[in-house]
């Protein structure tokens, strides 16, 4: 393959390619993308947990993608499919809300 068609795939993978899952798995340290990322998700985390704490929701929607990195773009379609079955899951307790 040419290193434009490398480096396209390597797009589509998402920044954590295949490598660093690789690496992840062997044991080795992270990258400084991972942990950069890792460090977003933590604070994110604690601002939401902040927030809800001092204005709890109604309804809370949890779609279970811990699974999928936040740059793992080429996973789009698996993390709508969890969003539309999270709705799902929740919808009597939306309708109760909503007071249908």
């Amino acid at each position: 393959a040419t290193p434009a068609a490398r480096r396209g795939k390597r797009l589509r993978l998402g920044l954590r390619g295949r490598k660093q899952r690789e690496a992840e798995r062997s044991g080795k340290a992270p990258g400084m993308l991972e942990v950069m990322l890792g460090a977003l998700n933590i604070m994110q985390d604690r601002i939401t947990r902040s927030r809800m704490a001092g204005d709890p929701p109604d309804v809370l929607l949890a779609p279970r993608i811990s699974h999928i990195s936040l740059l793992e773009f080429d996973r789009a379609e698996e993390a709508i499919a969890e969003g539309r079955a999270c709705v799902q899951r929740m919808l009597p307790a939306l309708q109760d809300v909503v007071g249908l």
